[in-house]
């Protein structure tokens, strides 16, 4: 079983003042009738105004291809 989770930069919310984090999390095992995986969680609770205001890049994680994982992070640091 793989699992993926991943985070998107924040965007702002169109339907209020605010700017929402989404948490996403994929199991391979747990797809929808289309075959596509479901989402699990969205909008995660974050204390941190900071951490709100403050986009982060796209972040994959795959035990199985933690190679791949490490170049497009290490490319993604260097966007910053």
């Amino acid at each position: 079983q793989t699992a993926i989770m991943v985070r998107t930069p924040a965007y702002r919310d169109p339907h209020a003042n605010r700017i929402v984090f989404v948490n996403v999390n994929i199991f391979s095992t747990q797809m929808d009738y289309h075959g596509e995986p479901s989402i699990l969680s969205l909008y995660p609770k974050t204390n941190s105004q900071k951490e709100r205001e403050s986009p982060e890049v796209l972040e994959i994680i795959d035990d199985q291809s933690a190679s791949s994982s490490t170049a497009s992070g290490s490319q993604a640091s260097n966007r910053k």
